[in-house]
C-alpha cells in the first residue's frame, strides 16, 4: 500500500506531519515491517522475476490453478529456479504481498506529492477508486481476491496483508487530522478504519462481482458523506475503541 517514510520524504510533509500530529515512525521502522520491503530494483533479478511472474498467474488463473508451474511459465523461468527463491507456496504469497504494497506506494506518492492542502486528501480518496484519469489505480483485484482467501488459512499471508491494510489506514489517519484539524485522532482513525473497509467491499462488489463501475462514484461520495457527519458530530463513544488493534489469540 504505502511506505509512509518514503511518502513523508517524497511529498515534503515530515515537518507538517511531526508537528500536527504525534506520527510515530518508528512503528513503520521495525525490522522485518512489511511496509519497509525492498524496493523491486533492490532485489535479486530473478527474484523479482518470480513474484511477477506469480502475480501474473494469480492475476490471469485465479488461485485455483496457481502451482510452482504456471508461475515458472509466466516469469519464464524454470521450476526449479523458482523453488531455489521460494521454496513454499508461503513465502512466495507473502513477498507477493510486498509486490502489491509497491504497486499502489509509487502511483500514490507521484500524484499527491506536488499538492498541498484540500486536494491531497482528494487526491488519496479519489485514487482508490479509480478516478484519476492520468494516474489509475493498479487492476490487481483478482490477486487481492487470492490473498484474503489465502489469509484465511494462513497465519503469516494474513499477518502481512492486515500490515499492509492497517498502514493504509495509519496514513490515512493522519492525512485526514493535517486536512481537517477539527477532527480528533479518535474521529480520524475511526473515518480511515471506515475508508479502507468500504473500498476492500466496493472493489469486490465491483472488479470481483462485475457491478459498473459507475458505482465507483457511489461510494466515493459516501466517504465525503461520512467525513462532514464526523466533523459535525465527533465520534462521543463511552470507551473508545483503540482502531486497528487486532483480535487477542486465543
Amino acid at each position: 500500500m504505502i511506505n509512509p517514510d518514503r511518502y513523508l520524504k517524497n511529498t515534503g510533509q515530515e515537518g507538517k506531519f511531526s508537528k500536527r500530529v504525534p506520527v510515530k515512525l518508528s512503528l513503520f521502522q521495525q525490522p522485518g515491517y512489511r511496509g519497509m520491503a525492498p524496493t523491486e530494483n533492490e532485489l535479486p533479478d530473478r527474484r523479482a522475476q518470480a513474484i511477477q511472474g506469480a502475480f501474473d498467474a494469480l492475476k490471469s488463473h485465479g488461485l485455483g490453478e496457481l502451482s510452482f508451474d504456471l508461475v515458472a511459465s509466466k516469469s519464464g523461468m524454470s521450476r526449479q529456479l523458482v523453488r531455489h527463491y521460494f521454496p513454499d507456496h508461503e513465502a512466495l504469497m507473502i513477498a507477493v504481498c510486498d509486490h502489491l504494497a509497491r504497486l499502489y506506494s509509487e502511483p500514490l506518492i507521484a500524484a499527491a506529492s506536488a499538492l498541498d492542502g484540500p486536494e491531497r486528501i482528494s487526491v488519496f480518496l479519489d485514487f482508490y477508486f479509480d478516478l484519476l484519469a492520468d494516474n489509475p489505480k493498479p487492476r490487481d483485484d483478482q490477486v487481492y481476491d487470492a490473498m484474503m482467501a489465502l489469509a484465511a488459512r494462513s497465519a503469516p499471508i494474513r499477518t502481512a496483508l492486515a500490515d499492509q491494510y492497517g498502514l493504509l489506514g495509519q496514513v490515512l489517519g493522519h492525512e485526514f487530522v493535517v486536512q481537517y484539524p477539527e477532527l480528533s485522532q479518535q474521529s480520524a482513525s475511526e473515518l480511515s478504519f471506515l475508508f479502507v473497509s468500504m473500498m476492500y467491499g466496493h472493489w469486490k462488489m465491483v472488479a470481483s462481482l462485475g457491478y459498473s463501475e459507475e458505482h465507483n462514484m457511489v461510494t466515493r461520495r459516501a466517504i465525503d458523506r461520512l467525513i462532514k457527519s464526523y466533523i459535525e458530530s465527533p465520534s462521543a463513544l463511552s470507551q473508545p475503541i483503540k482502531i486497528w488493534s487486532k483480535q487477542p489469540k486465543l
